[in-house]
């Protein structure tokens, strides 16, 4: 067992990839989301798509929250992951609201959307 850590802690987290699909993030002011690595629309996480090198040289960070590229109600995807990845052009603009956060929310399996 590891030091610290109970037996009850250690089997929770064993199941983190078994539950991971079904935590996702009902998009609000889209502060608190990772646009690259949370689960928040049926393509998500959208590193499946692009690597963070990919991210990092079109100019954009791997710690973007989903606000950061949402701009006048558009994307600003990068146009090179545009390209490679053509599965971001379909993805809807999340319709921010300044004063409402994310939220995380509990999603069955076969459940997609923003």
């Amino acid at each position: 067992m590891k030091a610290g850590m109970s037996w009850g802690w250690l089997k929770l987290l064993q199941l983190r990839d078994i539950v991971r699909p079904f935590f996702w993030t009902k998009i609000g002011n889209g502060m608190n989301t990772s646009v690259w690595y949370d689960s928040w629309c049926s393509q998500s996480p959208l590193i499946r798509y692009l690597t963070p090198r990919d991210i990092t040289r079109e100019g954009f960070s791997i710690h973007s929250c989903v606000a950061d590229l949402v701009v006048n109600n558009a994307w600003i995807w990068p146009q090179a992951g545009l390209l490679k990845a053509p599965e971001l052009g379909i993805i809807q603009v999340p319709c921010l609201e300044e004063s409402r956060p994310d939220l995380p929310v509990w999603r069955a399996s076969n459940a997609y959307g923003a």
